[in-house]
């Protein structure tokens, strides 16, 4: 998408921030980082490799997974094909995982980790970001029954970035490095903390496991100027 285009689907901040900023980093795992052309690139394969098995426009896709490149890099490959994100919490017991993947009609399950990040591209040609509709289910904590899907779309994840994107002093602005301690499969994690990021084409540092002293030891090796958490 051009710069002067309204994002009508979470993929086209990728795309945006991948346009204005290619060699800027997008995000930092570690020791490992990623440009957003890098992460373009990599959503595009995913994208691809979804498209591959068959999955079509609006299909539920089930992702569990800590905080890593390699779930950004789906989550935004998801939303680039117009298929629907379902975030699955890694550390659900089996009996709340089997009820999450039920309930949201995934018709695939995605789990990260094993495969060393960029042995797997799927070549072939761009994939042109979807459409709005329908971006994600995020479940609720289940404390008064079991956990419920919460239906958000492209467009009110989007819209939520534009209200916040007016108050001032900005929370995060372009060129700032912002902490992600809290998990992508939640709605503050994903949308206020990734989704700012990518809005904003800042540098997202990415806290897989949460530990007091190496959190605060990252503020410093990688410049954090923005925490997010709550």
């Amino acid at each position: 998408m051009s710069s002067l285009e309204e994002p009508r689907n979470l993929a086209d901040l990728l795309s945006r921030a991948a346009g204005q900023h290619p060699d800027r980093p997008a995000l930092i795992a570690g020791n490992h980082s990623l440009t957003w052309s890098e992460l373009d690139l990599a959503a595009d394969s995913y994208a691809r490799g979804l498209l591959s098995r068959g999955l079509t426009f609006g299909d539920r896709v089930g992702v569990s997974a800590p905080n890593t490149i390699e779930l950004v890099a789906t989550l935004f490959g998801i939303w680039r094909a117009g298929l629907i994100a379902v975030p699955v919490n890694p550390d659900f017991t089996p009996r709340e995982r089997e009820h999450v993947i039920g309930d949201s009609g995934a018709v695939l399950v995605v789990g990260v980790g094993g495969v060393p990040f960029g042995d797997v591209p799927v070549p072939g040609e761009p994939v042109e970001n979807a459409g709005g509709g329908l971006a994600v289910l995020l479940y609720t904590s289940g404390t008064s029954g079991a956990p419920k899907g919460a239906m958000l779309t492209h467009h009110a994840l989007l819209a939520n970035h534009r209200q916040v994107e007016r108050i001032s002093p900005p929370l995060v602005q372009n060129g700032d490095v912002a902490l992600l301690p809290v998990p992508l499969f939640h709605a503050y994690g994903l949308n206020c903390g990734l989704g700012a990021v990518a809005y904003h084409g800042a540098t997202g540092v990415l806290v897989e496991h949460f530990d007091p002293v190496d959190t605060l030891g990252r503020l410093r090796r990688d410049g954090v100027t923005v925490l997010l958490g709550v």
